[in-house]
C-alpha cells in the first residue's frame, strides 16, 4: 500500500512585519471592541448571535473599561501620596545610603518627580527617596 503526502511543508518559513504585543496591550478596551464588531460582522445571518451572549459580551467590554478607570485612577492616587509624603521630607534631616558602604546626611531642599521615581536634594545632590534610610527633626539650636 502506498501512502502519498497530502501536503508539504516548506524546510523554513519566512515572516515578515512581526509586531511583537505587549501583554498589557493585548487585550485593551478598543481590542475587545474591536474583536466584538468582527464577530457580529461576521455571525452567520441563518444562526446570529443570542441576544443572551452579546449582553454578556457588553457587560464583561463595561466591566473591562470600569477596570482599566479604576487602575487608573488607582495609579494617580499612589503616585499623589507618594508626592505628598515626600514633600513633608522639605526641610528635615535625612539619612540616606545611595551605596551599601556610602551614607550621606544632610537637609531636604526639594524634591522632584522623574521617570516615575522621587528624587530628593540633600547638599546639593539628587538622590532617589529609595536610599532614604532615617529622617529626623532639625532642631533649632
Amino acid at each position: 500500500m502506498q501512502i502519498t503526502a497530502a501536503s508539504s511543508t516548506p524546510a523554513s518559513l519566512e515572516v515578515n512585519n512581526t509586531t511583537v504585543t505587549e501583554p498589557s496591550e493585548m487585550f485593551d478596551k478598543l481590542g475587545y471592541l474591536k474583536l466584538l464588531i468582527a464577530q457580529l460582522q461576521n455571525q452567520d445571518p441563518l444562526n446570529p448571535m443570542d441576544n443572551n451572549e452579546f449582553m454578556n459580551q457588553m457587560t464583561q467590554f463595561s466591566m473591562l473599561e470600569q477596570l482599566q478607570n479604576m487602575t487608573s485612577a488607582f495609579t494617580d492616587s499612589t503616585k499623589t501620596n507618594m508626592i505628598t509624603s515626600a514633600a513633608n521630607l522639605v526641610g528635615k534631616q535625612v539619612s540616606l545610603r545611595p551605596q551599601p558602604d556610602t551614607t550621606v546626611e544632610g537637609v531636604v531642599e526639594k524634591i522632584r518627580y522623574v521617570d516615575e521615581h522621587i528624587e530628593l536634594l540633600v547638599d546639593g545632590n539628587w538622590y532617589n527617596i529609595e536610599h532614604l534610610a532615617s529622617v529626623a527633626t532639625v532642631s533649632n539650636n
